[in-house]
């Protein structure tokens, strides 16, 4: 039998009535920059929990990571300075329609440096404090930057194995994170002030007329505009 499923964008192949995907996907081709603080906010709650326990269990899932990565830190987002966002969604969004699989995530930092996880709300009729903690560290996986592993007993592995308990990182997965972030190049935010391409300056046009001298000793303001000099000089001649 088929346990819950997440999905990737990997292909996929009929499993009794569900659907599995058990290929490898490669990693993300950049890490968050050093020092990324993960701020996340959640928006909507599963069935059977409330947000104090599934934000208990994300925190439970982090602790593991972070011994993997320790210049990252993960908190709630205070006002609207959430990088990544977790929600909760319907079979009917986008990322889980016409599959089985249990959440979704960005793999790796966007061009804005935020990320998502996602939830399908109907892929257990009642969520423990487990089933969120151990989907939720497979997904955090792929916000990390990993893709999925050939392992079946990796958390990384297409299909998580004995979901509904609290498990570890496997020593494969500890393995994968320390080797993405020290052979990867740290992204970059492309739409920050500072690595937008620099605008030209429009040079100032001087309106300040040159004097010249009225063969009287005084400087008087000139036009720089001899047809508008001429055009003066006729106007006054008809009016003589």
């Amino acid at each position: 039998m088929c346990q819950l499923l997440e999905k990737s964008e990997d292909n996929v192949k009929g499993c009794g009535s569900t659907i599995c995907k058990r290929q490898a996907s490669s990693d993300a081709n950049q890490k968050w920059p050093d020092g990324t603080v993960f701020q996340y906010r959640l928006v909507g709650v599963l069935p059977g929990s409330d947000t104090a326990t599934m934000e208990s269990a994300f925190a439970l899932a982090w602790e593991k990571w972070a011994q993997m990565c320790p210049t990252y830190k993960f908190q709630k987002a205070t006002g609207n300075n959430a990088n990544i966002t977790i929600s909760v969604v319907s079979s009917n969004d986008k990322d889980f329609a016409g599959g089985q699989a249990a959440g979704f995530a960005q793999k790796g930092p966007d061009a804005y440096l935020k990320g998502y996880v996602k939830f399908r709300n109907s892929a257990l009729p009642s969520w423990s404090k487990a089933s969120i903690h151990t989907l939720f560290l497979h997904e955090f996986g792929h916000v990390l930057g990993l893709g999925h592993s050939a392992n079946k007993a990796a958390i990384m592995a297409p299909i998580i194995d004995k979901m509904t308990t609290i498990r570890p990182l496997t020593s494969e997965d500890q393995s994968r994170i320390k080797n993405f972030i020290a052979s990867k190049t740290a992204a970059k935010n492309f739409y920050s002030n500072s690595n937008r391409p620099q605008t030209p300056q429009t040079p100032q046009r001087n309106s300040q007329r040159k004097p010249y001298n009225d063969n009287q000793g005084q400087n008087t303001p000139r036009d720089l505009n001899p047809i508008r000099q001429d055009e003066s000089q006729i106007r006054h001649w008809r009016r003589v």
